[in-house]
Parts: C-alpha cells; structure tokens; sequence
C-alpha cells in the first residue's frame, strides 16, 4: 500500500505537485485576484468563516478548494437529510 503524503504549507504542496501552483493556482490568482488560504488539515473551526476560500491537501497529488462561488460574499452549508 503507498504511503499518503500530505504537505504542510501552501510552497511545499506547490514543489510537490507542480500542476497545483503551475496551472491551478496561476489562473485562480489570476480570475480572482487573491490565493486561497491553505489549510493542512481542515477542522471544525472553518464553520465560523463567513466567507470561505480554502485549499487543503487529501493526499498528495489531490487537493480540495472550498471557494465562493462567483465571488458571493457568503457560503451556503449543505447537510445530508
């Protein structure tokens, strides 16, 4: 089985996975003039963002952003039923 590797900050993700700051993140930067704040490890307190634009690692090469989507001052939460 291989071993998960997940970065700890934002440049050592990017050295790692060349396509995440190379491709993604060059064109986020340049649609929405800003960079997404990179989480290494999500946790209960994100809930207290009103706005929300997070990149976090699930293990090297896969990241997940949570992003407003076209800029909405806010963020709607979903829950299962």
């Amino acid at each position: 089985m291989a071993e998960t590797v997940v970065s700890d900050t934002l440049e050592v993700a990017i050295s790692r996975n060349p396509h995440l700051g190379g491709e993604y993140l060059s064109r986020y930067r340049m649609e929405r003039q800003r960079t997404p704040t990179f989480v290494p490890v999500p946790t209960s307190q994100l809930k207290e963002l009103t706005v929300i634009d997070i990149i976090y690692p699930v293990g090297d090469p896969i990241f997940i952003h949570v992003h407003p989507e076209n800029d909405a001052s806010s963020t709607r939460r979903w829950s299962p039923q």
